[in-house]
């Protein structure tokens, strides 16, 4: 008689997809060029939304709040970096997050500028591993072949603005401006939610292209 081999349970197909992600991106080389690859998106889209999105959003919208964009890419950077690379993506996010803070906010203290640049990072990655500990990971290696659930990485952004915005307003001291009526929560929620969604269609047009070009990750 011939043996069956057992289906593989959801814990073992899992491991295998760890095992394999980690042979691809887990070299000392892939890992640098990940990290550079990050940094400069990150980067450059923090000058978009600084000198180009924001001019627009002031033609279109006299008036707004000069600290809230409705298409907020750099939260789009983050959640895409980390739905594909995981912890990886963290270390290029944060020297981001310090730059563009420095930069473009004019956060010149140490103190309360890693602070605010390590918690915006770390939030939305705590969003991600609550969303995976809940059985709804977005995680590139958890859900190959296929991307990511558009819903569900909606979801995870909307906690994870949310987180972003109470725990940042706490570090600045302006809690009671970023609550008050809400519209200003509403606005960074709205924006952060955009900027994925733009991300995410990228990403999403770029595997379609691989895979009609059948080029492997």
């Amino acid at each position: 008689m011939f043996a069956v081999a057992a289906a593989p349970s959801k814990r073992e197909t899992t491991q295998e997809r760890a095992e394999i992600f980690e042979m691809r991106y887990g070299d000392t080389k892939t890992f640098l060029i990940i990290n550079l690859g990050v940094f400069v998106f990150f980067c450059l889209s923090y000058w978009l939304v600084s000198d180009v999105i924001g001019a627009a959003q002031d033609m279109l919208i006299p008036g707004a709040s000069p600290y809230v964009s409705l298409l907020f890419l750099p939260t789009g950077v983050r959640i895409v970096a980390l739905i594909l690379f995981d912890w990886r993506a963290i270390p290029p996010l944060l020297a981001g997050a310090v730059i563009c803070n420095y930069h473009f906010w004019g956060l010149t203290e140490f103190e309360p500028l890693f602070m605010l640049s390590a918690a915006s990072t770390l939030v939305f990655y705590l969003a991600l591993k609550v969303s995976q500990k809940l059985g709804q990971s977005v995680f590139l290696e958890d859900t190959l072949p296929r991307l990511p659930a558009t819903e569900t990485v909606i979801l995870v952004t909307f906690l994870g603005s949310a987180l972003n915005g109470v725990v940042s307003a706490a570090l600045l001291g302006n809690s009671a401006a970023y609550l008050n009526g809400g519209l200003i929560a509403m606005g960074y929620i709205l924006g952060d939610i955009l900027g994925t969604l733009c991300f995410l269609l990228l990403v999403k047009k770029l595997f379609s292209f691989m895979n009609k070009q059948q080029i492997n990750l």
